[in-house]
């Protein structure tokens, strides 16, 4: 018995070194995060990079050779219509007794006589292209509410119409420009005509064509300049548009009137937009990574009015999500970091008695961030997400978040 008792710290240390290393090795339930199967209806999209651009913009050029005064204006500064004096040029005496001169100031105002005459044509075909859009408009919001007509057809009719005004937007400022050129050009040959008989005593002004801001200023301090070098330029920031360049194989799907989700722009709220065109012509663009890509521009106007976005400007970089398609509304879907592939078949983790179950499931459509499940899942189970590479079939788990 003695004997018993002088081993016995030794068993019980014995027993407690085994029970730690069974407590060591024994193995722990992983922890995952976990989502559950859901029902409904997610977009098809396609992200990508943009930037803002005002739709008309207008570049102030000398209409003759002289010096140009320094100007006054700078980027940012509000212009006014017939009011705003943009450019002061002293015409140089030779150039304006230049024979050669006087024919080509002749022959740009014929020119732009021929521009006024073609902008007319463009505004008279684009105002009747408006009238017809608006009441095939009409009676498609009226065929929608009685639900006569499909919802796409009404969105097309919805379409054709945005894009017939924002058409008839830009005729109305090119003819309003090909006739300000007109009345300069016109101005700038009289002056010419009548240098013998009245030397120029006061400078040739240039006020502004249009509403708006000046944008950009290209030659500011008091130089001489030829005619038809860029002095500044000027639009409207209220008049902008979305420039998304997209890769030529997205291209392909994206539809007139797509809706445009913009993010990320510097608001507290997403704003929406709709795609008016997409350029025929793709063009060569080097990645931040150096590959060689083709692109595509795609053109979209916003929905929200400016009042809900006026500091957003032009050039101004966005990111936006252009929608192709949505999937069905009874649909089962899963995020996107569920899914994992092997040996060319598709797999989740399926969370059931504590313990991770390994499912073969049949995958639809994909936006990146939900993923749709035609088969293997029912709604309601609860899957791993972003499965680590140690996980098992069988392996206990436990739950960091759900979601």
């Amino acid at each position: 018995m003695k004997r018993f008792r002088e081993k016995l710290p030794w068993l019980f240390a014995a027993v407690l070194l085994i029970l730690l290393l069974v407590y060591g090795y024994w193995p722990r339930p992983v922890l995952v995060d976990l989502a559950t199967v859901e029902r409904g209806s997610f977009a098809i999209t396609v992200d990508d990079d943009g930037e803002t651009r005002i739709r008309e913009r207008y570049r102030i050029t000398a209409p003759v050779t002289g010096k140009l005064l320094r100007l006054t204006l700078h980027a940012g500064d509000s212009v006014q219509r017939g009011a705003t004096e943009l450019v002061q040029i002293l015409p140089q005496d030779p150039a304006l007794l230049d024979a050669r001169t006087v024919a080509e100031s002749e022959a740009r105002l014929a020119a732009m006589e021929a521009a006024i005459e073609e902008s007319q044509s463009s505004l008279a075909s684009a105002e009747s292209n408006v009238r017809l859009a608006e009441e095939a408009f009409q009676r498609a919001a009226a065929l929608h509410k009685t639900r006569s007509i499909a919802t796409s057809e009404f969105e097309e009719a919805e379409h054709a119409n945005r894009a017939a005004q924002a058409n008839l937007r830009s005729a109305k400022f090119r003819s309003l420009v090909r006739n300000y050129e007109r009345d300069m050009a016109k101005a700038a040959l009289l002056k010419i005509s009548n240098f013998s008989e009245n030397p120029p005593d006061v400078p040739f002004k240039i006020v502004s064509p249009i509403d708006g801001a000046v944008l950009r200023v290209f030659q500011e301090d008091s130089s001489f300049v030829n005619a038809g070098t860029p002095i500044l330029e000027i639009g409207d920031p209220r008049d902008l548009e979305l420039q998304i360049d997209v890769l030529s194989n997205y291209a392909v799907a994206i539809k007139p009137g797509a809706e445009v989700t913009i993010e990320h722009w510097g608001g507290s709220k997403p704003l929406h937009a709709k795609v008016r065109v997409v350029e025929p012509s793709a063009f060569l663009k080097v990645s931040a990574l150096g590959v060689e890509e083709k692109r595509v521009r795609v053109l979209a106007d916003f929905v929200e009015p400016w009042e809900e976005r006026p500091t957003l400007g032009d050039g101004f970089r966005i990111e936006a999500r252009i929608v192709l398609q949505e999937t069905d509304v009874e649909s089962l879907y899963v995020p996107a970091g569920a899914v994992f592939q092997q040996s060319g078949k598709y797999y989740v983790f399926r969370s059931q008695s504590g313990k991770a179950r390994k499912v073969n499931v049949e995958i639809g459509e994909s936006n990146g961030r939900q993923t749709e499940i035609r088969s293997g899942l029912e709604l309601g189970d609860q899957i791993i997400l972003h499965p680590p590479d140690s996980l098992r079939e069988g392996t206990s788990i436990t739950s960091g978040n759900e979601l």
